[in-house]
């Protein structure tokens, strides 16, 4: 990253904008005659509060190129989530009286039609397989069998620590080429899971052909709470990075 000191001297040097250098030096040399013309007049308070406006607009006009956009532009939207053969969620506990988050996705994915394996993130402790439970009972009832699930055990630190969480994502995309699978059919839904979890699915994400997901209230409560009669959709996020001429 170019420090300070170097953009100063670029922008000086290269993109100063011409109405700017020419008000930087105006302000300067006309700036004597009006501070006496200022002092004669009106005193001392006044010409300290030009004094101040001439600084201000020599920062303004000096630092410009400083206030660029950058030279890129990272854009983040999202629809509805295609189906997938593999998917990963977190187990969670969810809102009271509602199911939880993983259990929602599962239902999602278990109705478009090609669901074949759900994997479930939970910490070894009792917090986490309580959570890991629940997601087996949501998934059951959604029709699928046991045998489907395959719970994934972090070590509790996971919960703070994305670094223990993507190596077990690495081996469930390592476990997918293996049978044949394309990264583009494992899908990835951080909804509910720790920030380390979400953080870690979102780093595992961003590699080629990776996929992520969200789940989303289709209507809040005007406490600011999903709610729960109006169910919620499986959305995809796309990534995008478009790059502009400076």
């Amino acid at each position: 990253m170019e420090d300070i000191e170097t953009r100063l001297a670029a922008g000086l040097g290269q993109r100063l904008p011409w109405a700017g250098l020419a008000f930087a030096v105006g302000f300067t040399c006309g700036g004597e005659a009006l501070s006496r013309l200022i002092d004669a007049n009106w005193g001392v308070g006044s010409l300290l509060g030009f004094a101040a406006l001439q600084s201000f607009g020599m920062g303004m006009a000096l630092t410009r190129p400083l206030r660029r956009r950058p030279p890129y532009h990272v854009s983040v939207t999202s629809e509805k989530a295609g189906p997938c053969r593999w998917l990963v969620v977190a187990a969670s506990g969810g809102a009271p009286g509602q199911g939880s988050p993983a259990g929602r996705a599962i239902g999602w994915q278990r109705q478009a039609g090609r669901l074949e394996r759900v994997f479930v993130l939970y910490t070894d402790n009792d917090r986490g397989r309580g959570f890991y439970e629940k997601v087996l009972a949501e998934s059951i009832r959604h029709g699928l069998s046991p045998d489907v699930i395959a719970p994934v055990r972090l070590d509790p630190q996971a919960r703070w620590d994305p670094d223990l969480v993507v190596p077990a994502l690495d081996d469930i995309y390592r476990d997918a080429a293996e049978q044949g699978r394309d990264p583009t059919d494992v899908l990835l839904d951080y909804t509910g899971g720790s920030v380390s979890f979400t953080a870690a699915m979102t780093l595992v994400a961003a590699r080629p052909g990776c996929r992520l997901a969200q789940i989303r209230p289709d209507r809040m409560t005007p406490k600011g709470q999903p709610d729960p009669d109006a169910g919620s959709t499986q959305m995809e996020v796309e990534r995008g990075c478009e790059l502009r001429r400076r």
